[in-house]
């Protein structure tokens, strides 16, 4: 197995082994925060992606994501989050030696809060080995979100087989608690124009029980 480890900015600017693809920088603004009691000062939630390349073959197979946490000054680590993992989407039934992975998207949430959230987009493509040769991609959407004010705190996670087209936080129900919330696109190939729906997707910020999951249309 082979692994690779990066720090996302600096992953998202160099776009390495990952084949990462961006177009405009990522805000790192809501990692900083006064969150750990018995450490002075605001500390850095610093994201850890590990990218994992199982059969060496060059192209990414899953990430392993946690949350790492310093004093804003120092890099001497507090403590890390648990992992967790994601694989990347493989849309081929039987590939060719022609396929890719990689990040499309990755965005921060939890500013004001003792928990912080990622949302990061995955990508993959590949050409089938069999007739008609199709081309084929798909899309995946993995949230990560972690206690960050202490040691061993509680991590959930959710996947969705789509892509996303937001991440935001918001009080959606009223209770004047932030919940985070999704978009993602789902694509209607049985209409013309590359019609689309969009899903949103509500879930409680401290342990991702969902608050609705309702799918409009987005493009005709």
């Amino acid at each position: 197995m082979k692994s690779l480890s990066i720090a996302p900015a600096l992953l998202l600017i160099l776009g390495m082994n990952a084949q990462a693809q961006v177009t405009s920088l990522v805000d790192l603004s809501p990692m900083y925060k006064d969150t750990v009691a018995n450490s002075p000062g605001i500390e850095m939630i610093h994201p850890f992606l590990n990218f994992v390349d199982d059969d060496t073959d060059g192209v990414m197979d899953s990430l392993i994501v946690r949350f790492d946490v310093y004093p804003a000054d120092s890099s001497s680590r507090l403590f890390g989050t648990t992992n967790r993992k994601v694989d990347f989407p493989t849309p081929c039934v039987n590939p060719d030696d022609f396929s890719w992975a990689e990040i499309t998207s990755v965005k921060f949430l939890g500013a004001d809060a003792s928990r912080s959230h990622l949302a990061i987009g995955l990508a993959g493509g590949c050409y089938e080995t069999d007739p008609p040769f199709d081309y084929k991609e798909a899309y995946r959407t993995f949230v990560y979100s972690a206690a960050v004010d202490g040691s061993s705190g509680p991590v959930w996670v959710k996947t969705y087989n789509l892509e996303m087209m937001s991440f935001e936080s918001v009080d959606v129900d009223g209770d004047t608690t932030k919940e985070v919330v999704l978009g993602l696109v789902i694509d209607l190939a049985n209409l013309p124009d590359d019609a689309s729906n969009l899903r949103s997707i509500a879930l409680e910020a401290a342990d991702g029980t969902q608050v609705f999951n309702v799918t409009r249309p987005l493009t005709r």
